[in-house]
């Protein structure tokens, strides 16, 4: 006979409860009229459980093995320096002016080296800024591709190469050899692009896309969706798609409440960016494939950057966890083998944690994202959560929609507003929730 494991613990829900066992990382909706049978089984095994209930149990993998971790990777990041050509109303970077002391080619490639030797596998990613203002950019791109087994990448608005052949030819050449380019666009309408942007943007990028386009190379499209912007963008996405050549691919970023994005520009919860992806599909004519949801959830030991050990370098030689860049554990001045391994004797994961340790939901959940308890708590150890926030994965869960744990905590606490849950106030930037 089947048996369930130890460890299983019932959160109640509005409709029943949810059984979770932290050990598998494994979840299950029981219905109100199977509570009783569960319970019974529970004390005793040998008491059978409803049909429909043992194939949940089985679908949601509670006769399995231990969930596995979610996909290892690791991405190393330069910022390689904080200037940029435009003025982002939303960047979430903050960048403008180039800091006094900003990292040099050496620099990098001596953390380059150092990254490698831990993690030979590493993704190594070039940013800004504006990275095409570096004049050392593509030496260094190609210092990450001669010695990297892992993917390399930049993101940059490009404009610059539509008044330079020289950079434009260096950037075709290594798209040719491989470097993945990410194209940031303010907007699909061109009046809120170059608004957003500060600066005229949008028919420049368009021309340096032909320009590309003629040399069989195709960046892909980083397009920024603001919340006030949101019907401009719809009504001008199908024209804005319609002008790009059919190999260029578009993915869409929603400017929401975390780091330094902030203020107008942010959707406020999920709802409304489910909203726009609806217009976008139906009024923009485009296909946008549905995110694929699986009951069996990978086990989480902390937030993904964590997990992973990525590692984001400032341009001044700060280094961090994730781009939000809010909590710095060290420098590249001492070394970035010594960085890491002072940070790894403090991983601070989600079983360390004292709020954490004895949850339902530590494996699943894993404290959440460390930026945002930094930002909203000033602490890593100290996860924004509480006995509205459990609710709220309980009754989501139970409605099998795992995805809820990867949304942002402000758009968790609207969510649970919705929902009728008392939730506390927080303050972000100065913007109360």
């Amino acid at each position: 006979m089947k048996t369930l494991p130890k460890d299983c613990v019932c959160v109640p829900v509005n409709r029943g409860e949810l059984l979770v066992s932290p050990g598998l990382a494994v979840y299950c909706a029981v219905y109100a009229d199977e509570m009783e049978a569960l319970h019974a089984h529970l004390t005793d095994p040998s008491v059978s459980l409803p049909e429909a209930l043992q194939t949940r149990l089985e679908k949601h993998g509670f006769y399995g093995a231990q969930r596995p971790l979610r996909p290892a990777y690791h991405l190393t990041q330069f910022q390689v320096t904080n200037a940029c050509n435009l003025h982002c109303a939303y960047c979430s970077a903050d960048s403008g002016k180039a800091r006094e002391h900003e990292i040099t080619l050496a620099d990098v490639c001596r953390v380059i080296d150092g990254v490698l030797e831990i993690y030979p596998d590493s993704d190594i990613s070039f940013s800004g800024g504006e990275p095409l203002i570096v004049p050392w950019l593509f030496e260094a791109v190609a210092y990450a591709l001669e010695h990297t087994k892992g993917h390399v990448g930049i993101l940059s608005n490009l404009l610059l190469l539509d008044r330079s052949e020289v950079l434009l030819e260096k950037l075709v050449s290594v798209m040719k050899r491989g470097v993945s380019v990410q194209m940031s666009f303010a907007a699909a309408d061109r009046a809120v692009c170059d608004r957003l942007s500060g600066a005229e943007r949008y028919d420049i990028g368009m021309r340096v896309l032909s320009k590309l386009e003629a040399r069989g190379v195709y960046p892909k499209i980083d397009l920024m969706l603001s919340a006030p912007d949101a019907q401009a963008n719809v009504d001008a996405f199908a024209d804005f798609r319609r002008s790009l050549a059919e190999d260029v691919k578009i993915s869409l970023g929603f400017l929401y409440p975390c780091g330094r994005e902030t203020g107008e520009h942010v959707f406020r919860d999920e709802d409304e960016c489910e909203r726009i992806l609806d217009d976008l599909t139906f009024l923009g004519g485009v296909s946008i494939p549905a995110p694929s949801v699986s009951s069996l959830t990978n086990r989480r030991l902390g937030c993904t950057c964590i997990e992973h050990e990525n590692l984001y370098i400032r341009s001044d030689g700060g280094v961090f966890s994730c781009f939000k860049m809010v909590e710095q554990f060290g420098d590249i001045s001492e070394g970035i083998k010594n960085v890491i391994a002072r940070r790894r004797k403090t991983p601070h994961k989600a079983a360390e944690l004292a709020m954490c340790r004895a949850c339902p939901f530590v494996s699943l959940c894993a404290g959440g994202c460390r930026a945002d308890n930094m930002i909203l708590e000033r602490s890593v150890r100290a996860p924004i959560c509480g006995a509205w926030r459990v609710r709220l994965l309980a009754e989501m869960l139970f409605e099998d929609r795992p995805y809820v744990m990867d949304w942002s905590v402000p758009h968790q606490l609207e969510e649970a507003k919705k929902r009728g849950i008392e939730t506390p106030s927080f303050v972000i930037v100065g913007a109360r929730l």
